[in-house]
């Protein structure tokens, strides 16, 4: 996005009331902001609430990765439009794979056949295996979210029993380049649950 410039970086720290005052401040500082960025599940949630609270829906827009219980009053308002999350199961089974194939020395083909996770593209250009399309929550499915999540993957059974909802969307696994530091495997965006 070449015409956009980025103001600020600031870090709330897994705190959702921190993410909304970190959000009020760079309003204030910077009147003419159009956009905020919340990158885990509590800073989206977070920025929303922000712009909510100091009434400007529509002026300054959101965006972010949360889980559609948090962002469904949101994203029906209109404080952000939609949100993503990412299959946390074949994340994990696609991590475990792409370590293996690093491990025996075997290269990433631009197609892969991975087990438990279905084809997944490698892109050699930016060394990354994407994890399949996101699954994205709007107006339109946000009130649809615990059906839709149910049939994405069986195995996000536990996700669901334990914390009330399935944890889904596109992730892509940043792998190391040939002489890289052995083991080195790190996610483009990562969550935690506490």
């Amino acid at each position: 996005y070449p015409g956009m410039q980025l103001v600020d970086t600031v870090y709330a720290g897994e705190d959702q009331a921190k993410s909304v005052q970190l959000a009020k401040d760079l309003m204030a500082a910077h009147s003419d902001l159009k956009g905020l960025i919340g990158q885990c599940s509590v800073s989206a949630p977070g920025v929303a609430q922000a712009v909510t609270e100091v009434n400007k829906v529509g002026k300054v827009f959101t965006t972010g990765i949360s889980t559609p219980s948090s962002m469904k009053e949101y994203i029906k308002s209109g404080a952000q439009a939609k949100t993503v999350l990412w299959d946390v199961t074949k994340l994990g089974f696609l991590t475990v794979w792409a370590g293996q194939q690093l491990a025996e020395g075997k290269s990433f083909q631009p197609m892969n056949d991975v087990a438990d996770v279905g084809q997944v593209k490698y892109d050699a250009s930016k060394k990354m295996l994407v994890l399949g399309p996101p699954l994205v929550f709007t107006k339109e499915n946000v009130d649809q979210a615990p059906t839709i999540m149910k049939g994405v993957d069986p195995a996000n059974r536990y996700w669901e029993e334990q914390f009330g909802m399935v944890l889904v969307e596109s992730m892509a696994a940043r792998l190391p380049v040939a002489g890289a530091e052995p083991g080195h495997l790190t996610c483009e965006r990562c969550f935690h649950v506490q």
